[in-house]
């Protein structure tokens, strides 16, 4: 898409909004986007081997420093897949959804 076919029309939040020019009509805009891979058999691995940051799940070792991405062995740190899983030697992750119901 070059420049000469989009038109500036506003701009809301310090984002500009663009008019694309043809038809159907249509807007273009650049935004911010969160991807967030808990829950997923690959979400978290040794050595940054998932496809989020291992840091992102907390420290995957025994206490002091807590594992949050996913259930834990009694000392705190996390439970590695095994054969019968989805990803072997990755972290169990859990969902970050909640429903608060």
């Amino acid at each position: 898409m070059s420049n000469d076919q989009l038109t500036k029309i506003d701009t809301v939040g310090g984002v500009a909004i663009y008019s694309v020019s043809g038809t159907p009509k249509a807007f273009v805009y650049k935004a911010g986007m969160e991807i967030d891979a808990d829950g997923s058999p690959r979400a978290y691995g040794p050595n940054n081997s998932g496809i989020d940051h291992t840091a992102n799940g907390g420290d995957p070792g025994p206490n002091p420093n807590p594992w949050w991405g996913g259930p834990t062995h009694p000392d705190g740190s996390a439970i590695v897949q095994s054969i019968i899983h989805p990803h072997p030697g990755m972290y169990v992750s859990a969902v970050s959804l909640q429903n608060p119901a």
